[in-house]
């Protein structure tokens, strides 16, 4: 093994290729002759002991990187004499003087840098060109070469430098390594410990000292068992006395988790990895040891994170599926008990909540359910106890001893089963506390501010849980009940009609179901406006629920339109009975908005089964009842009857022949004249439609006219009887019969869901009569059931040249207000005033009241259903204008009108 050399008195080996380490070392160290190598600077790489020797330079002074100028002057010092650079770079001879003795020297570069310089002692005669063995004699070859250096010996030096450049580069690496090593060693948080075979300590790294408490002086030496709890306390302690070499083959290379102890006492966890080295023939052992303290903290904040996240997902999914709050509470405590492992669950409902009540969850009965018992919840805002305190602040609180922390009798019940220690949190919906849950354990238990944190989220989902059960059945409610009222809609009314059914077949009772309509609401509507119409509604509302009973059902169906589902009822005395109260409560005036409105409502009643098997039937014959109470005059209930059946038999049977009858032009109009009553000239005449049946006869306006409304075939009917009657009138006008003016019933229908005044100009234009030969009449009702939608089309009609009437004038209800907006030309005097005027003062003051009406309004009056002299003369005395009736003609053909009008 050769060495080198640090400059501080330290010899390093450094390893050479074996076999030829040993000749170059060999060559080097006997070759006889002091030998020095320098680098292209002429700094000292390396020398032989014999050059050393000869030099007798002071100690330390021939060391690696010696410069050649700074030894010769310590030479010089000595009294020496070195050669210059100059005679060294001159490959000698040169000559040295040391100690008094002269010296040849001599040099020669070497081929990858750097000079090779060698000193001969005046004994030393001739260099042989083979290197020789020690003790071996020089052969004979002739005397040195005094210039140049042999082969053999220039080779050896290159080898050699060669070899200290090898040696120092490993060195250098080595010396690196162990920097990073030890610093590794030092910097890592693990304690890393070495030991021998019997658990000495050899080394001991920062993190040891740090996590142990000892300094490195106090701890190598010891044993590794100080480091640990003392056998029996520690599931592997008698791995670290004795021979522990041995010993730790089990868990060689494996984790083992043992019990640190520091030196000032405290006890922590560690985890320990060994390994085992062999330095030369002596077993070491290799210690990993970490403080896992953190890592198990982390890892128990782990599971009671994923325990929480689990807990709060049953909780979540307990929610979803739950049909109440309650059983969502239930599955909750259930979850939290099992979560902290206490045997004890309450849950009680605070506020509007309170129907919630008191919830209990109990995993041993026997021992804890006189507890439940006996505690119960403290009575709110009498004592503070701990629910009215959780309930007040909305803050979780935690009790040691509920003895003293609950009220009696609670705590008293907690003395009794030996309940011990407690917490509650609350239950936020909405931001106010609905719910407050407690728990109980018979342990004594310090408060846990990591427990409490978790349960107040569980409440806070459990909170957030009730929100959506409060918002679903918010959903349910609206889905299900009148947003103005708060009755039950249309779909409640129709979903509460089968299980009454059914419930009456169960207890062999009856069922009565009755329609209701608030006669005239429109009208309210129109004049008063909307919102006074909700109002009355409302008010409306709450007097059928005033009337029927908490088991009936009260809808609005949708309008003015109600419903109420009677149940167990004795016939229908028990109808008839309730059907006549809601009557009369509605006749009682309802003042709003500083108004008194006078209402009254229309009923149609079924009862069940008499009337009907299920509740289409039930509804069909119920609409048949409110219709036939309408029909008798309004503010009165019917019953549904089988002749109202036959009636609406009757009633589509008459449809499907008005329909034919329009398609075919079935239809005739028949003429009665008007008559100015004081000239008895004919200023006019009246078409009035006839619908001659091929098997019923001749039927009445009367019958068909208002089925024609209500289906809406009156707008294709109301067409032809205008295009019909001035095709006729223009006939007429060229056959050279003179008829001033011819008037035509308007519908109402046809006012408001038809372009009457398209029809009406389209009809002139086809036609050729002239709009100042054209009166439309419209009954008052129909003015006046949407007036200010009437008011522009009337106005349109008027611009255009059309004459306008109020037919059956007094029979309906008009505002003087409207009246005078209206452009009306003409008052017609309804026969049912006509007809008595002679006999009845109060007909007489009627007509005389409309007439003298009209000429305050600049109208004329014409009067209708004139039958007889007399009454003509009174028409005449009060200022009537003109008249038709069966006295002067009744309604003619068109043939026989026109030879009518010829002889008059």
């Amino acid at each position: 093994m050769t060495s080198f050399h640090d400059g501080k008195g330290t010899v390093h080996p450094f390893p050479l290729a074996a076999e030829r380490a040993s000749a170059i070392e060999d060559a080097f160290e006997h070759i006889g002759l002091g030998l020095l190598l320098f680098d292209s600077d002429m700094n000292l790489v390396s020398m032989n002991a014999r050059a050393i020797y000869i030099l007798k330079l002071p100690g330390g002074a021939l060391r690696t990187g010696a410069a050649w100028r700074d030894l010769a002057e310590l030479g010089a010092q000595h009294g020496d004499r070195w050669p210059s650079q100059v005679d060294i770079h001159s490959r000698g001879p040169f000559t040295w003087s040391l100690g008094g003795s002269d010296f040849n020297g001599f040099s020669n570069p070497l081929p990858g840098g750097g000079i090779v310089v060698g000193i001969l002692e005046p004994s030393v005669v001739r260099i042989t060109r083979a290197v020789p063995e020690k003790d071996t004699p020089v052969p004979e070859g002739g005397p040195a070469d005094s210039k140049s250096m042999s082969p053999e010996l220039i080779s050896l030096a290159e080898d050699l430098m060669a070899a200290r450049d090898e040696a120092r580069k490993a060195y250098q690496k080595a010396a690196e390594s162990q920097i990073r090593v030890e610093a590794i060693v030092e910097s890592v948080v693990d304690a890393i410990i070495t030991t021998d075979g019997s658990g000495v300590i050899k080394t001991f790294n920062n993190a040891a000292r740090i996590i142990f408490g000892y300094d490195p002086d106090e701890a190598i030496g010891k044993t590794l068992g100080g480091l640990f709890l003392p056998h029996g306390l520690n599931a592997h302690a008698d791995l670290f006395s004795g021979d522990v070499a041995a010993k730790i083959q089990s868990v060689l290379g494996r984790s083992v988790d043992e019990t640190g102890l520091t030196k000032s006492g405290i006890i922590f966890p560690v985890r320990c990895t060994v390994t085992e080295m062999m330095l030369g023939q002596q077993r070491m052992l290799n210690w990993v040891i970490r403080d896992v303290t953190e890592d198990l903290r982390t890892r128990e904040a782990l599971q009671q994170k994923t325990s929480l996240i689990q807990l709060l997902h049953t909780v979540a999914e307990a929610a979803s599926e739950a049909e109440s709050v309650a059983e969502t509470i239930e599955v909750c405590l259930k979850s939290v008990c099992a979560h902290i492992d206490w045997p004890l669950g309450h849950a009680y409902g605070c506020g509007d909540n309170v129907a919630i009540g008191s919830i209990w969850h109990v995993d041993d009965e026997i021992r804890f359910g006189q507890f439940r018992s006996l505690a119960g919840p403290s009575p709110a805002g009498e004592d503070g106890g701990i629910i009215d305190r959780v309930a007040l602040t909305g803050e979780a609180t935690w009790f040691v001893d509920t003895q003293n922390a609950m009220s009696a009798p609670r705590g008293k019940a907690a003395r009794a089963c030996g309940v011990r220690s407690g917490f509650a949190v609350p239950v936020l919906a909405d931001g106010e506390v609905v719910v407050v849950l407690e728990f109980f354990t018979p342990k004594s238990v310090d408060p846990e501010q990591s427990t409490l944190q978790a349960l107040t989220q569980v409440g806070g989902q459990l909170g957030r849980a009730i929100e959506r059960k409060r918002a679903d059945e918010t959903i349910r409610t609206m889905a299900l009940q009148d947003s103005l009222t708060g009755l039950a809609n249309r779909e409640q009314f129709q979903r509460q009609m089968p299980p009454a059914l059914a419930n009456s077949l169960r207890v062999g009772r009856n069922v009565a179901l009755m329609f209701l309509d608030v006669d005239h609401f429109k009208d309210v509507n129109d004049t008063l406006g909307h919102p006074i119409g909700d109002e009355l509604l409302k008010e409306i509302s709450k007097r059928l629920m005033i009337c029927c009973r908490e088991t009936d059902t009260v809808a609005r169906l949708g309008g003015d339109e109600f419903a109420i589902i009677a149940t167990n009822l004795h016939g229908p005395d028990g109808a008839a009975t309730l059907a006549r109260r809601i009557v009369d409560s509605l006749r009682a005036p309802v003042t709003l908005d500083g108004r008194e409105i006078f209402i009254t409502g229309s009923i149609g009643i079924t009862v069940y089964p008499a009337d009907g098997l299920d509740s289409a039937d039930l509804q069909k014959n119920a609409d048949l009842a409110l219709y036939r109470a309408k029909d008798e005059g309004r503010d009165n209930y019917q019953f549904y009857d089988e002749e109202m059946n036959r009636s609406v038999q009757n009633r589509k049977t008459m449809e499907r022949g008005l329909r034919a009858a329009i398609t075919s032009g079935a239809f005739e109009l028949h003429y009665q004249p008007q008559v100015d009553i004081k000239t008895r000239a004919v200023i006019g005449a009246e078409a009035l439609i006839r619908w001659p049946h091929p098997t019923e006869g001749m039927i009445s306006p009367m019958e068909f006219i208002p089925l024609a409304e209500a289906t809406a075939l009156i707008v294709p009917l109301g067409e032809w009887v205008l295009r019909t009657a001035c095709i006729q009138f223009a006939k007429w006008r060229d056959a050279g019969l003179s008829l001033p003016r011819l008037a035509v019933n308007l519908s109402g229908v046809q006012l408001n869901k038809s372009p009457i005044t398209d029809t009406v100009t389209r009809i002139l234009a086809e036609t050729g009569m002239a709009p100042e030969n054209l009166e439309l009449e419209l009954t008052e009702s129909t003015v006046m059931e949407n007036v200010e939608a009437v008011i522009p089309v009337l106005q349109h009609l008027h611009d255009m040249g059309i004459s306008i009437a109020v037919d059956d004038f007094g029979t309906g209800y008009s505002s003087l207000s409207y009246l005078k907006r209206l452009p009306v030309d003409k008052l017609k005097i309804d026969r049912s005033f006509v007809s008595d005027v002679t006999g009845n003062d109060d007909d007489a003051a009627i007509a005389q009241a409309i007439t003298n009406l009209a000429k305050t309004l600049r109208l004329r009056v014409i009067a209708e259903g004139v039958e007889t002299e007399e009454q003509l003369l009174f028409l005449e005395q009060i200022g009537c204008d003109s008249a038709q009736g069966y006295y002067l003609a009744k309604p003619l053909p068109h043939d026989v009108f026109a030879q009518w009008l010829k002889e008059n």
